[in-house]
């Protein structure tokens, strides 16, 4: 199970950082582009609007990003 496993919370910026998904703002919005992870949801319609994502799209994003290196790596 993943860092976030199991918990009905909302996880933003701060929580990847500490996890280790992500470097910084700018890797975040990489890992987004490249579809790594998945696009934020949003508390709001301005560009100031808390970015946010449930705990189980960041799991599962982490896993599917593990299955997709190993694969690649074999």
């Amino acid at each position: 199970m993943g860092y976030f496993a199991n918990r009905k919370v909302k996880v933003l910026h701060e929580d990847l950082l500490a996890a280790g998904v992500v470097r910084s703002r700018y890797d975040q919005f990489q890992k987004i582009k490249k579809g790594i992870l998945p696009p934020p949801h949003k508390d709001g319609d301005t560009m100031q609007s808390t970015a946010w994502w449930w705990a189980e799209e960041i799991d599962e994003a982490i896993e599917h990003e593990k299955a997709r290196r190993q694969i690649a790596a074999e």
